[in-house]
């Protein structure tokens, strides 16, 4: 090759993706004033009528109705979004304009989002994240057709992505004629096939919603259903509970009332939140689809994935379920469509093994979990039945002092505390292994963490004057991005010591990390062309 010769040319399938500048749905104003209008609508109406003077303030709401009608379209016209050289440009103002540039290379997650305003009219919200990306999204697009948002999705997430028909090269000073060409409909390049992971059935998310926390949310509003019916009149209560016992007409009442409003209710969160509930693995990424009125579609990397806690109440344990909630280095918060938590409310315990191997970059078979110590079962009983039993006697000396007669009947309250300090106790337990560490945790409801050892970021082994007292400790393993952090809860002082060092410092785990991910490239790569993944071998 000579200096003249400019060598290859790069293979346009590898090159980033190029979109013209274009707008957001004309419906986008629209939507817009339907967000704004439950704030100030009512309040206006209140206003005009409280006060009479309809014939003033109405041509005022309307000359300022309309001003903001004006400023929300201009807005519209000045919102454009492009891709050029590999980087996603954002520009939006009026007065003031603000660019926004995000190279494709740092993007990690792109979410959709229709409420039913958007289905019905056809078009999505789209949520840019990166990994650095703060407290918040990187970009927002509020409204886009649902073909261009499934797209640029595609292209924003595949470096092979999408390429406008015939698009070439984008002259900057031509954004205004560029908008809305016909020929800038973006044709998608087909890349991995999708591989099912999870797909609920109605009757699997029925299952789920009458046997998970959505059920017990409930449970304060049954008791303030009940408080209520004690509150009645006297002659009300009486023509409701007749000549019948009060326990007989509690226990009526919350079998006839109070028991079927809570499952159906439970019921409906379930399929509201999680009908056509659908994860799939394309490429590294998890794509998840969900919801009924309010649909949501995300994409979770699975590098992301830090890690993994199964959730299991006594009655799924009984019926061997369980949900499963994937913990990612997200970077934003709990915003609209965003993913950092991403939960599959229904799995049978032997799908667990084979689920947990398919989002985490090693193995989940490991021994047994090692049990936590006996003094741990003091500790457990003494935390929750000592400040339980004191409280209890407090309010039966009280309530005897009142004249209550049968004050002291509080007492049996303590029954499932007692049973929940024991439940605590006989589910600690965790174990380690060079590339994973696992705990469990929890009493009525069982938290079990698997962690790969190359996530964790940091340690801390803490330890009260109580537990070192009787040579216990607790250590937490710090993982990228918010959440919840894996703890194992009143271990052995000295194994935590030995488990935190051999997390810090598996350099096994951290040389899988790595072998992970130039698989993954690899495997992008083939798929690019066509080619046979090499096996592992």
């Amino acid at each position: 090759m000579t200096a003249s010769d400019p060598g290859p040319s790069p293979d346009p399938a590898l090159a980033p993706p190029a979109w013209p500048p274009r707008r957001l749905h004309p419906a986008s104003p629209v939507l817009d004033l339907l967000s704004s209008a439950r704030q100030w609508a009512i309040p206006l109406a209140f206003l005009m009528i409280s006060t009479g003077e309809v014939l003033v303030l109405g041509p005022i709401a309307f000359v300022v109705i309309a001003l903001v009608v004006g400023w929300k379209v201009l807005a519209w016209r000045r919102f454009t979004y492009q891709i050029v050289d590999g980087v996603l440009v954002v520009e939006h103002g009026i007065l003031q304009r603000a660019r926004r540039e995000v190279p494709i290379s740092r993007i990690q997650q792109v979410d959709l989002r229709r409420r039913l305003r958007h289905r019905a009219l056809g078009v999505a919200v789209v949520r840019i994240d990166t990994a650095g990306g703060g407290s918040g999204a990187e970009a927002v697009l509020e409204a886009i057709a649902d073909e261009e948002a499934y797209a640029l999705r595609v292209a924003l997430l595949d470096r092979r992505g999408v390429l406008p028909a015939g698009a070439g090269p984008v002259d900057a000073g031509s954004a205004t004629d560029a908008v809305d060409p016909a020929d800038a409909r973006p044709v998608p390049v087909a890349g991995p096939a999708p591989v099912p992971v999870v797909a609920l059935t109605t009757g699997q998310l029925v299952v789920a919603g009458i046997t998970g926390v959505r059920l017990l949310a409930l449970l304060p509003f049954a008791a303030a259903g009940m408080g209520l019916f004690f509150e009645l009149p006297e002659e009300t209560a009486a023509g409701v509970a007749g000549s019948a016992p009060t326990g007989a007409v509690v226990v009526a009442v919350l079998l006839v009332a109070v028991i079927p409003v809570m499952l159906l209710s439970a019921i409906a969160s379930s399929l509201l939140t999680d009908h056509g509930f659908t994860l799939v693995r394309v490429g590294t990424d998890l794509h998840l689809r969900r919801g009924l009125l309010d649909q949501r579609e995300a994409t979770l990397s699975l590098r992301r994935v830090q890690a993994v806690r199964v959730h299991q109440n006594l009655l799924r344990r009984r019926l061997g379920l369980a949900s499963v909630q994937l913990q990612s280095a997200g970077s934003g918060t709990a915003a609209e469509g965003e993913v950092t938590r991403l939960t599959i409310p229904y799995v049978r315990e032997g799908d667990l093994v084979g689920l947990l191997d398919s989002v985490l970059p090693t193995t989940v078979e490991h021994p047994p979990l090692v049990p936590a110590p006996p003094a741990a079962r003091r500790r457990a009983w003494f935390r929750r039945v000592g400040p339980a039993t004191v409280l209890l006697v407090a309010i039966a000396v009280v309530a005897t002092l009142a004249g209550a007669p049968i004050a002291w009947a509080l007492l049996v309250l303590l029954v499932p505390v007692a049973v929940e300090a024991e439940l605590v106790y006989r589910n600690l337990g965790h174990v380690g292994t060079p590339t994973l560490v696992v705990a469990r945790s929890g009493g009525f409801v069982r938290a079990t963490d698997y962690l790969p050892v190359a996530k964790t970021q940091s340690t801390s082994l803490t330890s009260s004057p109580f537990q070192r007292r009787v040579g216990l400790a607790s250590l937490q393993l710090h993982v990228a991005g918010r959440g919840s952090v894996p703890v194992v809860h009143d271990g052995d002082a000295d194994r935590l010591a030995r488990l935190r060092l051999a997390a810090l410092h598996a350099r096994v785990a951290r040389a899988d990390e790595v072998e992970v991910r130039r698989r993954a490239r690899v495997e992008a790569a083939a798929a690019a062309e066509g080619d046979e993944v090499p096996s592992a071998g």
